[in-house]
This record gives C-alpha cells, sequence and structure tokens, in this order.
C-alpha cells in the first residue's frame, strides 16, 4: 500500500482528474503560472484546501505541472513557471 490509504483506488484517481481539470483551466486563463498557483487553483473548493500548507500545495502543483507537461497540456518556461501550451 502506498503512503494515502486510498491511493490507488477509484477515489484518487477522480480526484486527481478534478485537479488535473482544475489546474488546465486555471492555466487557460492566466499567462505564465508557478507551481504554487497551480496547487492552490487545483485544491480550491476542497474541504482541507484551507488547512494545508504553501509546501503541500506547491508539491501537489509540482506533481500537476509536470503531468501536464507529460500529456502536452502544459510546457515549462524560464523562472520554474508554467503555461498553456498552444495547441
Amino acid at each position: 500500500m502506498g503512503r494515502f490509504p486510498l491511493e490507488g483506488t477509484a477515489a484518487m484517481s477522480r480526484q486527481r482528474e478534478h485537479r488535473e481539470a482544475k489546474a488546465v483551466a486555471f492555466l487557460r486563463n492566466r499567462p505564465s503560472v508557478s507551481a504554487l498557483e497551480i496547487g492552490a487553483a487545483a485544491v480550491a473548493g476542497e474541504v482541507r484546501a484551507r488547512r494545508m500548507t504553501w509546501r503541500a500545495k506547491e508539491a501537489i502543483g509540482l506533481e500537476i505541472a509536470s503531468r501536464l507537461v507529460e500529456r502536452g497540456f502544459a510546457r515549462a518556461t524560464r523562472g520554474n513557471l508554467f503555461e498553456a501550451s498552444r495547441q
């Protein structure tokens, strides 16, 4: 079993997809954003979002951003920022 009790289940998959969808929508509305901003946008509206530290949000944002870069939805720019790819 992984770090999280629900890791690998359908619940975690749905949460990940929902967070990625919110991150993509956020990226399309802003010219360039940091991993912290992506993480904050991804967890916005969740019950525990206000209790999360900025480091946790940044870690979530970096994980989501790297996944979006791999899938071609975003690209990394100078200064450790991310922007939506032109598709």
